[in-house]
């Protein structure tokens, strides 16, 4: 019985309405980020990224905004600087909730590309204004370079596609 009863008194506080805390208005995203190559490019090994984005929160369940980022491919040793649009749905309102976050855009810096960075994750409130999430993401980044030769001055153009993860902080 002391067991049916706590796990109905957890299932409340986990399933407990948090709208107050998402209410409509400004809201802001912080992310680190890890992706391992699943293409087949040159671009073997591991992307390293971090991103913000700053935006509204129209209700509980849906954010739109925008931001930026910067991502490092380590066996390239290519910098991309993403510019993108992001939309966030939160698919419940709860202290815990599974989300779907897509982050989309262009890249600049020393190749520039479009850029597209699903993700589907889980944020947990930690404390009244902040929600720590934890998601499994894939990205994809187009690389388009002007390459210099003597004879012929040519655009090398390629995608890399990553799988990984990301730990961030929303407020």
């Amino acid at each position: 019985m002391k067991r049916i009863f706590f796990l109905l008194i957890t299932l409340f506080v986990i399933t407990q309405s948090y709208s107050q805390n998402r209410n409509k208005g400004y809201r802001g995203f912080a992310d680190l980020g890890a992706h391992f190559n699943i293409g087949d490019t040159d671009a073997k090994g591991t992307s390293y990224n971090v991103s913000t984005s700053h935006g509204y929160q129209f209700n509980p369940h849906i954010f739109l905004g925008g931001g930026a980022g910067f991502d490092y491919y380590s066996d390239a040793e290519e910098v991309f600087i993403p510019l993108f649009a992001n939309i966030r749905l939160n698919l419940l309102d709860s202290k815990v909730s599974p989300y779907f976050d897509l982050k989309a855009g262009y890249s600049v810096g020393q190749s520039c590309g479009i850029y597209a960075n699903p993700s589907l994750g889980v944020g947990i409130f930690i404390s009244p204004k902040y929600v720590l999430n934890l998601s499994v993401s894939c990205v994809a980044q187009e690389s388009e370079r002007s390459v210099d030769h003597p004879i012929d001055n040519s655009i090398f153009r390629r995608i890399m596609l990553g799988a990984g993860f990301k730990i961030g902080l929303e407020f």
